[in-house]
């Protein structure tokens, strides 16, 4: 494995835009689980699982900015 140091500025913005990525699938995940019994809690994951769509956005646009 490498270490953080070493990746170049393409890498980690990739890097970044999987981990936004992850972090909204995960945030999904805790909305179907929650969704009959925590409906509010659910809720509250939903919006948090849009905002990481938003990051992944705007940085996929920075990514393609920068990187083509």
């Amino acid at each position: 494995m490498r270490s953080f140091e070493s990746l170049s500025e393409s890498e980690l913005l990739a890097l970044s835009i999987w981990q936004e990525e992850e972090d909204s699938r995960v945030y999904d995940q805790f909305v179907a689980q929650l969704a009959t019994t925590y409906p509010a809690s659910a809720e509250i994951f939903k919006r948090m699982s849009h905002e990481e769509q938003d990051h992944c956005r705007r940085l996929t646009e920075m990514y393609h900015q920068k990187f083509g």
